[in-house]
């Protein structure tokens, strides 16, 4: 079996290029995360480190390889998570905002501008005592006075 007998068909033609560039010039990035087939044909993630070594009278990569599959798939769930949590947040029936430190929205959903009236780009970046009235800001002053 071959080095390239194990390099996934989707990586087949950068890792080449990558290698090609390696022996070339030495810019190429030492380290390169990739799809490899095991030989049953399993996928597996894998981080590469590469460098180029002098072998016999010749050049030559030397490389070593991690396997990071159980990182890569945890990523995976957290990207998916990610996407789940924000059709949540943007479609929830109620009205809901992100704040940073100081007082300012950083985030809102869907519901938010409607019960407002504003749309998104007139609230996101503004101080959150923007949008209370002033009877209101008496008696919300204390949570105010956080920011």
């Amino acid at each position: 079996m071959s080095f390239w007998d194990i390099i996934h068909p989707e990586n087949f033609q950068h890792i080449k290029d990558r290698g090609l560039s390696k022996l070339i010039t030495e810019v190429t990035p030492s380290r390169l995360e990739l799809q490899i087939l095991k030989n049953q044909g399993e996928e597996k993630w894998v981080n590469f480190a590469f460098s180029t070594i002098e072998y016999g009278e010749k050049s030559a990569i030397m490389a070593t390889a991690f396997d990071i599959t159980e990182k890569k798939e945890a990523e995976i769930i957290i990207r998916k998570n990610e996407i789940r949590f924000r059709a949540l947040y943007e479609h929830a029936p109620l009205p809901y905002l992100s704040l940073n430190k100081k007082g300012i929205v950083t985030n809102i959903n869907n519901a938010f501008t409607l019960e407002l009236g504003y749309n998104i780009k007139e609230i996101e970046n503004h101080r959150i005592d923007e949008f209370v009235s002033q009877n209101d800001k008496k008696n919300s002053s204390p949570f105010l006075k956080q920011f």
